[in-house]
């Protein structure tokens, strides 16, 4: 049995807890989870959950039983929580895996900030889908060193798919589609699937969201993805493709994705966030629950959002026979750039510690 230490009480670190408490239940994984927090108070959604597998603790000394030691903390706490983890590792220097899931704090600058110990590090950026076994991850590893992927890979594909990428610049690059883009791809397939319905297409949400799941996934496959997708004809798969078209555009353009893993990469995980909104059968009310899970309130993320949705009123248009996206690209582009901007602020913070 291995003991997965979960160090934050925020959203990501409870959405990690109930993917690996999902892979528990179904037998898929052996594991004890020890979730540490800085209050009672902040533990109980997770005494909730009443699992005789999930132990919570305000002590963070308590890290020292970890085989794996995963990081769910906000930058903004960072100065406060690495050095109790330091002097715990320094402490107890078991062997371990540590994953640091901050945004903006690289592998050099966690290293340094927790000290020497044995074991092994990664970071990383993933998904709140990993609630569901849904989520996307990417990691990378230290200054070529990638001694730890394998495992922490082998520990978070029971919580979906993941990646490797070199360098911590890469995973800092996939965090506005990875870490918060399926809060954006969820408000776009909302808009998109009430539009379809406002002109007279009968099937249900979830049915439409097949449609286009199944769409994405031929692509996927095909030879030539970005081919397959321009030959769309029906107004839904058009719909879908220009709205690849400005993700892909934003990646490339503005963050030097290479076209081909960028397409991949966005195909991937839309087609997660597809399935999560149909197990929630999706609403009004699943969108803004699954978007809650992901964003902080009053934060970049959230604005984006609630751009989005103003930008999409325009290219939705329930006066226009057609969707109209001839300014969607630029305008995404706009409201992604937010962002991406907030977190190398967050790298930035961190450097100053």
């Amino acid at each position: 049995m291995s003991n997965i230490t979960i160090v934050g009480t925020g959203k990501l670190a409870f959405a990690v807890t109930l993917g690996f408490l999902r892979a528990i239940n179904l037998g898929m994984l052996d594991a004890k989870l020890i979730i540490i927090g800085r209050s009672k108070e902040s533990l109980e959604k997770f005494n909730s959950l009443r699992s005789a597998k999930i132990i919570t603790t305000t002590k963070y000394e308590d890290a020292k039983d970890g085989d794996y030691c995963i990081l769910c903390i906000l930058p903004t706490g960072v100065q406060e929580l690495y050095p109790k983890l330091k002097t715990v590792f320094e402490k107890f220097r078991t062997s371990r895996t540590v994953i640091s899931l901050t945004s903006g704090l690289n592998i050099m600058e966690a290293k340094n900030l927790l000290g020497v110990f044995h074991g092994h590090m990664v970071c990383g950026t993933t998904t709140t889908n990993v609630a569901y076994g849904l989520g996307y991850s990417v990691f990378a590893g230290i200054n070529g060193n990638n001694s730890a992927l394998p495992s922490a890979v082998k520990l978070f594909n029971y919580l979906g798919k993941t990646s490797i990428v070199k360098g911590y610049k890469n995973v800092l690059k996939s965090i506005p589609i990875v870490g918060s883009g399926n809060a954006f791809d969820a408000t776009f397939l909302w808009a998109f699937t009430q539009y379809e319905e406002s002109r007279g297409n009968q099937a249900s949400h979830c049915k439409r969201l097949r449609y286009i799941g199944k769409f994405l996934s031929r692509a996927f496959h095909s030879k030539n993805p970005l081919e397959y997708l321009l030959r769309a004809k029906t107004r839904a798969r058009r719909s879908m493709v220009n709205y690849i078209k400005a993700k892909l555009r934003y990646l490339t353009g503005e963050l030097g994705y290479e076209q081909d893993s960028a397409l991949k990469l966005i195909l991937e995980t839309m087609q997660l966030t597809i399935e999560v909104l149909i197990k929630s059968y999706i609403n009004k009310e699943a969108i803004e629950n699954h978007n809650n899970k992901i964003v902080t309130k009053g934060g970049c993320t959230e604005r984006g959002i609630g751009e989005l949705r103003l930008e999409l009123n325009k290219v939705f248009n329930l006066e226009l026979a057609e969707p109209n996206f001839s300014l969607f690209e630029s305008r995404y582009r706009e409201i992604m750039r937010p962002v991406y901007k907030r977190t190398l602020l967050f790298k930035k913070d961190a450097k100053k510690i």
